[in-house]
């Protein structure tokens, strides 16, 4: 394990953001008029591109899911977005990785100018050295996010490790070319499994542990 740089997906991995998440879609939904869902299904919202999540579980065209995503940005940004909290350990865990010289980077699907703003508010910017998130159109993949967020580090990519929480993540750092470790205290992965469908040199099921694939 001679990882140099740590990528980290921000939903699930370094934040709890459920709550400013689950309250904004809940909101559009009721808005709609539309049948409420289930505790499971809400929280598969947390992490992908919203559009996808509502085009998903509404069958949504795209006009139409990009108007509800609209609606949800709107109400994420100026009422739900700080409902969140940092996950017991990500700061004693990024501390230690910055003192022993790995570069951190955000690498994540919500949309830049937010992810920047609760880094920012969480005081988690500080220790990274570059933040990357999705644009406003959705246009940008995950691979995109992580590959600029690599190439930004100077590191090698297989020098470089992904962690993040969910398959997305998983997938993104195999089209990008990184190493991925999978975290189960978010909102993805409840477990270590083989069948992710990814390479995945492992799971780890608190923040702490992440810093044990650096030593």
């Amino acid at each position: 394990m001679n990882y140099k740089a740590a990528l980290f997906d921000l939903d699930g991995t370094l934040l709890d953001t459920g709550e400013g998440v689950l309250s904004a879609a809940q909101t559009v939904i009721e808005s709609e008029g539309a049948a409420p869902l289930g505790e499971s299904e809400l929280r598969s919202f947390v992490g992908p591109p919203i559009q996808k999540s509502f085009a998903q579980s509404f069958g949504l065209d795209k006009r139409e899911a990009d108007r509800w995503a609209a609606r949800f940005r709107e109400l994420y940004s100026s009422r739900y977005l700080f409902e969140a909290k940092i996950y017991d350990g990500v700061l004693e865990t990024l501390a230690s990785l910055k003192e022993h010289g790995i570069a951190l980077a955000v690498a994540t699907y919500k949309r830049q100018d937010y992810a920047i703003r609760l880094l920012k508010h969480f005081g988690l910017d500080k220790y990274m050295s570059c933040m990357f998130g999705s644009d406003d159109a959705g246009v940008l993949t995950k691979a995109d996010i992580i590959a600029k967020a690599a190439s930004s580090l100077r590191v090698p990519r297989d020098e470089t490790l992904m962690v993040g929480d969910t398959e997305h993540d998983a997938q993104g750092a195999c089209q990008a070319g990184i190493s991925f470790l999978g975290v189960t205290y978010g909102y993805g992965f409840t477990g270590y499994s083989k069948e992710i469908g990814f390479p995945c040199v492992g799971m780890v099921s608190r923040p702490k542990d992440i810093f044990g694939y650096f030593a």
